[in-house]
């Protein structure tokens, strides 16, 4: 029997941050595009202005993952927040249908009851 997604995520064996392929067709072009400008203008670079330029484009992409993190949390907490209330409706509306069923029965002749 497989381990449900949730046993999973605790036992540390999905890592959902790797588990990112964007859809569009245009990203991988992109990105392509971006690495050769960033390699391109490091090559024009002296070697410590090159080596500033690593570090700046390092504390960028740690920044970016701070981002990507908080909105990946703020996500999930939506979905689990969308969930609960969409069982707590679901919950309502079956007390309420239970609550109908129930006085209808009530005004029927005992003879009509089952």
């Amino acid at each position: 029997m497989s381990k449900s997604k949730l046993h999973q995520l605790f036992d540390g064996e999905i890592f959902p941050s790797e588990n990112i392929n964007p859809s569009d067709p245009k990203y991988a072009e992109v990105k392509k595009a971006l690495d050769e400008e960033i390699n391109y203008f490091i090559g024009t670079l002296s070697d410590g202005d090159a080596e500033r330029f690593q570090k700046i484009n390092d504390l960028y992409y740690k920044a970016a993952a701070m981002y990507d993190y908080e909105c990946f949390a703020h996500g999930f907490r939506l979905a689990v927040t969308l969930m609960v209330e969409s069982m707590r409706l679901f919950r309502e509306k079956i007390r309420e249908k239970i609550r109908q069923d129930m006085s209808i029965q009530k005004k029927m002749p005992s003879h009509c009851s089952t």
